[in-house]
């Protein structure tokens, strides 16, 4: 296994409230998304 870039590695030391908040984020976006999203309004143009 290869060592993660080093600045990778150094915003890893951000802290838990920093991963706190991206669950939080991550769940809502996970909230939001439709299931099954609505069809296109029109069909694109052909070229």
């Amino acid at each position: 296994m290869t060592a993660p870039p080093r600045k990778a590695s150094g915003r890893a030391l951000a802290g838990p409230s920093v991963a706190a908040w991206v669950v939080r984020a991550l769940a809502i976006v996970a909230t939001v998304i439709p299931t099954y999203p609505a069809p296109a309004e029109s069909t694109a143009p052909k070229m």
